[in-house]
Formats: C-alpha cells, structure tokens, sequence
C-alpha cells in the first residue's frame, strides 16, 4: 500500500483523529478500500490545513468552532 499516518490531537482539538495514505502508485490508490475506522476524506478541505486546526479549530462541521 504505502505509507498510513494517524495523527491523534489534543489541547483544543482534543477527539480529532486524522490519517494520511501515501500511495506507491495511482493504480494502488484507486484500488484501496478503507477499513471501516475511515471517515470521510478531507483531502482539499480547507478547515483540515495545519494552518486552520492551529488558528480555527475543529472544522465546524465536526462540532468545532
């Protein structure tokens, strides 16, 4: 598969979990089936940069501010 990081935050972002997959190629990428802990995918979201966790928080639409 790759690579698979899992970020467990705290302080003020405290219950936030997020993964990040690297893919060794496209082919890979559009094969893989996430395992059921998976939620939604925040590629591209701009509540999700490390800039807006840092400045706003949990996305709203997760219950942050």
């Amino acid at each position: 598969m790759g690579e698979l990081d899992v970020d467990v935050y705290g302080g003020s972002l405290e219950g936030l979990i997020t993964a990040e997959i690297e893919f060794d190629s496209e082919q890979i990428s559009e094969s893989f089936e996430p395992p059921g802990w998976i939620g939604a995918e925040v590629t591209g979201e701009a509540g999700y940069t490390n800039k807006n966790l840092a400045t706003r928080g949990i996305p709203t639409a997760l219950g942050g501010g």
